[in-house]
């Protein structure tokens, strides 16, 4: 009944705020679409550019719409005269005059900025506080990861949103992440919509996500809009670069732990594209003349390729994929292997000027083999978990208020074990059906909603999970320079992913819905104020809370590797999260950086477990600073420095008695980066790039805890790196 109000109360807000929409209608609309592009590279698109139209008065109409993952956008206004901007984060603003009498078509080619030398303009600043109607949500695109540090001397952008507030790794020197006191399985990482199931390299010290080819991403710390669902922490969505439609390039990096090449070219100029680039490791080479490491195996590879082919002016196909592999080996005692494959095959459509389609066929598989080697008994579990996903969507650009969003999608999934200790082997197919509504609206020039349903059944065996998630976000702003925003957000899950939590020996394997295992359900409601002040600096302050059902415990003493039933050996309660979030960034001018702090709670009630009692959660992290700097001495020269602290998770020893933390977490790396003269050319007269990037990781040798192994009374602690420092050499012609 409470969820049948909810509903009820969410149409009716819905239905009071489009019914003006309805009205308008009789006016005389027409429309502005194109595409926006990256004019230093001819053809690169440019996904979540900013089109805001203003009156002849210089008024702004509203905040804008953003370009969809391919750059292309659609603006439908009443008959008149504006001017049209288009803005993109690190690139120069353009705007064009119109009479808008008739549909449009205005392609935008946008200029990157040299952040050395540029401020900020007022368009810039204004629309940065009105751009999405979510909150906790961040766009991160080159110009952001520009600079950064990561112990391997390479830009990993799962290395990065870990500086972000409400964000914080699993471990030191860790991939995997924690959002808002959820677990890490709690995070959808999606790849060009392909969902990736296994995100890191090396026991999780690397992501496997290759920077020369991320054209964008976008963090959603819960409160995603509708067409994103299926974890209850973050989404993740990462944009593959799109080929060079009108010339051949080519980019690649030389680093201490990997190389890399990436090659961008035409199939058919102005027609086709193709991006394809390889990563590898370079682990090996490293450890092999050292006899302290001649039995250990470190090494990893990723492969990627994105193509696209317009078929005509409306209708254009996409195919993006990538395979990747680990292979880790210590002294013959633990032994493992295995990666991802995924594929995507997208139709795009424009069926008239209001109206877009995507359709996509998906591929995603994710297997691990492991083998643990112990007084010489081999313990081996192979896990694999396979997607095949059917989905569509149909976009509705209204006129400038409004534009909606319908979609359903069909996901077949199929999860194996098999373990060597009992010979024990399960084979699990379940049915994923989804369908979604969701609908941005401006008001008016201060408030502007965004509201969604997604409708999702989970189907085993006989089985069927059904599952209605709701979301609203409210918006709005003051003036030019202060917003504030207020959502919530019901998300479910049906996939979830057990683990040994032994990071020296890892084990892992997913599980989905069962007759015992129920779907994970969280509740959120947030809040937040955003501030953009002349001299370039933004301040935003988030305070939310979310209550969990369904939460996975282990009983006590619990082995999921050896336990003859799985289901067994899990329990299940609620679970609780609740904090405020503080975020104050530059982007502009030869000084960037941002400072971020988290104060935050995690806690977990677990039926027989801490007497019934709640207790806090492993994912628990009360304090969280990130304070990053970027410094462009000149045109050539930039140094950078990045200091973390937190303190530490609660450990387990016995179920729900976490008296026992880890120690505080607290780190500076410190790097510099050198670009040669950007005037340089090479033979065939094209231009030339290339760079040095010099990192020193922990740079004040500060003994950090990887690990706490043992029991309570002969805990055995591991640390990792006391420093650690890298070079790499980056270039692009």
């Amino acid at each position: 009944m409470r969820l049948h109000s909810a509903l009820t109360i969410l149409s009716l807000l819905v239905i009071g705020f489009y019914a003006p929409s309805l009205q308008a209608q009789a006016k005389q609309y027409f429309t502005i679409k194109g595409k926006v592009g990256n004019k230093t590279t001819d053809s690169e698109s440019l996904p979540y550019a900013n089109i805001m139209a203003m009156d002849n008065k210089d008024e702004l109409l509203f905040d804008g719409v953003t370009s969809d993952d391919n750059g292309e956008y659609s603006l439908t206004l009443p008959k008149g005269e504006y001017t049209i901007i288009c803005s993109y984060v690190g690139f120069d603003e353009a705007s064009q005059k119109i009479s808008l009498d008739r549909d449009l078509n205005i392609n935008w080619f946008l200029s990157v900025i040299d952040l050395s030398t540029i401020g900020v303009s007022v368009e810039v600043k204004r629309n940065s506080i009105a751009h999405c109607g979510c909150l906790g949500v961040y766009h991160l695109n080159e110009s952001f990861t520009d600079n950064m540090l990561t112990p391997s001397g390479e830009k990993d952008i799962l290395k990065t949103i870990q500086l972000l507030p409400g964000v914080s790794p699993t471990a030191e020197a860790n991939a995997d992440y924690y959002v808002r006191g959820g677990a890490a399985d709690q995070n959808l990482i999606l790849l060009d919509e392909i969902p990736v199931y296994k995100p890191t390299h090396l026991l999780s010290f690397l992501g496997v996500f290759n920077s020369e080819i991320i054209a964008d991403a976008s963090l959603m710390k819960g409160n995603a809009p509708a067409q994103f669902g299926g974890r209850l922490a973050s989404v993740l969505s990462l944009e593959m670069k799109q080929g060079n439609e009108k010339k051949t390039t080519v980019s690649g990096g030389l680093g201490l732990l990997s190389s890399k090449i990436s090659l961008s070219t035409p199939i058919q100029k102005d027609k086709s594209s193709l991006m394809i680039a390889a990563r590898r490791s370079n682990t090996d080479f490293l450890l092999k003349p050292i006899p302290k490491f001649k039995d250990y195996k470190l090494f990893f590879y990723d492969l990627n390729l994105k193509a696209t082919y317009e078929l005509n002016a409306r209708n254009m196909l996409f195919f993006s994929a990538y395979t990747g592999a680990d292979f880790v080996s210590f002294a013959q005692q633990m032994e493992t292997k295995g990666g991802n494959m995924a594929a995507n095959l997208r139709w795009r459509s424009i069926i008239k000027s209001k109206f877009f389609t995507n359709t996509s066929l998906i591929f995603s598989r994710y297997e691990q083999n492991t083998k643990l080697i112990n007084n010489n008994e081999i313990f081996t579990l192979n896990t694999a978990l396979g997607d095949y996903t059917l989905k569509s969507e149909l976009r509705y650009f209204a006129n400038y208020k409004s534009n909606w969003r319908f979609g359903v999608n069909s996901t077949y999934r199929r999860i194996q074990s098999i373990r060597s200790i009992d010979s024990n082997k399960t084979d699990k197919l379940s049915l994923e059906n989804v369908a979604y509504v969701s609908n941005e609206y401006n008001i008016n020039k201060n408030w502007s909603t965004m509201a969604g349903l997604r409708l999702s059944a989970y189907s085993i065996e006989d089985k069927t999970y059904l599952n209605l998630e709701p979301r609203l976000a409210i918006s709005y702003q003051f003036n030019e320079k202060l917003g504030a925003k207020i959502a919530y957000s019901r998300n479910v899950q049906h996939l979830h992913r057990l683990s040994n939590y032994n990071l020296i020996n890892p084990t892992e394997q997913w599980v989905g819905n069962s007759y015992h295992i129920k779907p994970e359900i969280s509740d959120q409601v947030s809040a937040g104020f955003y501030r953009v002040f002349r001299n370039g600096f933004q301040l935003s302050a988030e305070v939310y809370h979310k209550n969990m059902q369904n939460q996975i415990e282990y009983k006590n003493g619990a082995d999921i590797n050896t336990a003859p039933d799985l289901e067994s050996e899990l329990l299940f309660g609620k679970g609780r999260a609740y904090g405020a979030e503080f975020y104050l960034k530059k982007q502009w001018g030869k000084f960037r950086g941002w400072i971020s702090y988290s104060l935050a709670r995690s806690e977990q009630q677990t039926l027989g477990v801490n007497n019934n009692n709640w207790y806090a959660s492993r994912q628990d992290r009360r304090h969280d600073i990130s304070v990053v700097a970027i410094y462009h001495l000149n045109t050539k020269w930039a140094v950078s420095g990045v200091f973390e602290y937190y303190t530490g998770s609660p450990i387990y020893y016995q179920r729900g008695q976490n008296d026992y933390k880890m120690p505080n977490h607290h780190r500076l790396d410190l790097g510099a980066t050198y670009k040669s003269n950007r005037k340089k050319y090479n033979r065939e007269n094209k231009r030339f790039q290339d760079s040095w990037e010099f990192v020193l990781y922990n740079a004040y040798g500060s003994q950090n805890v990887y690990d706490i192994a043992g029991n309570v009374s002969r805990p055995t602690t591991v640390s990792l790196f006391r420093w650690l420092p890298s070079v790499s050499y980056n270039f692009s012609f």
